[in-house]
């Protein structure tokens, strides 16, 4: 950083908030480090060695802010700790400072997703030119449509409705009646099919007797056009030897339709996942609001609060 001399304005602002951080931080990591000297938290509860520590800081750095930068410093004496002692305690917890919330709808949203969006045209086009089509090609459509209209831009649950093709192909037919209409009486229109996909997490899920991970399990619900891919592959043989990998369908579509992925080795945040919601947000009777959308582009697990808040 350039000498506080030649700062002016908001930059020397930045420069004093940045040393005054620092010297909460180190004086924190300091008081941590004096209690570590002088008491063996290896022996009895590091829940009670922990309180009085953090009872310490409390009084020291009364502000929400300093407290939470003194806390940061607790954690930096514990990592500290632990590496020269070569033991194991758990890291104490830093408060996390609310911030608003980011708007999930731009200007990139609109110019980007107008881009992806075009691609539907561009697609049909291709379809109407196509003599001969192969299985490679339904399922990469199949993918594509549960992308664009089934909205399902989450990567790990892509990947996880690639390798169900793949199995028995277990699906649900759901019927959903209207309410305008005698609940007695079913129609095909009111029948919704239903894959339930199984994601592996090591942060959100169910956990399983036979299994340390979790599993996240996800209902997708396939709109009309993947259905139409999806009873095109009912009758075709697929093999994971002759179908090209989930990674490379993604950059084929990726790279067919001309949008942008800055990272190959991460697809989630191409275009064509981050703004397929602009297509499938503006079909009539969506309704979903910006929030659950985050949580089908995978970035939310959940849109639900603790029952605390």
């Amino acid at each position: 950083m350039a000498k506080d001399s030649k700062l002016i304005g908001h930059e020397l602002r930045a420069s004093k908030r940045q040393k005054l951080k620092a010297a909460i931080e180190k004086k924190a990591e300091n008081i941590a480090n004096t209690y570590f000297l002088n008491n063996d938290v290896t022996a009895g509860e590091l829940s009670e060695h922990y309180q009085n520590i953090d009872k310490k800081l409390s009084s020291d750095f009364t502000t929400h802010t300093t407290y939470r930068i003194a806390r940061q410093g607790f954690l930096k004496a514990v990592r500290k700790f632990n590496k020269e002692n070569d033991c194991n305690l758990d890291e104490p917890v830093v408060p996390i400072l609310a911030t608003r919330d980011s708007l999930t709808i731009d200007n990139n949203w609109f110019v980007e997703g107008s881009k992806v969006a075009d691609t539907w045209l561009e697609a049909i086009k291709k379809w109407e030119n196509k003599l001969k089509f192969n299985a490679n090609d339904y399922v990469s459509y199949f993918i594509y449509t549960s992308i664009m209209f089934g909205g399902l831009n989450d990567l790990k649950a892509l990947e996880a409705l690639y390798n169900w093709l793949f199995t028995d192909r277990k699906l649900y037919a759901i019927n959903t009646p209207d309410r305008n209409q005698n609940n007695d009486n079913i129609s095909i229109t009111n029948i919704n099919v239903v894959i339930p996909l199984e994601i592996k997490d090591e942060k959100y899920g169910c956990k399983q007797h036979d299994h340390e991970s979790l599993t996240h399990y996800i209902s997708y619900v396939v709109d009309d056009v993947s259905l139409l891919f999806l009873y095109l592959l009912k009758d075709v043989d697929l093999n994971k030897r002759k179908i090209q990998t989930f990674d490379k369908t993604i950059k084929q579509l990726i790279n067919t339709h001309n949008l942008s992925c800055q990272d190959p080795n991460k697809l989630h945040l191409s275009h064509l996942l981050r703004y397929a919601n602009f297509n499938w947000r503006q079909l009539p009777g969506s309704s979903i609001d910006g929030a659950t959308s985050q949580v089908l582009l995978g970035q939310l697990k959940s849109t639900s609060i603790p029952t605390e808040q």
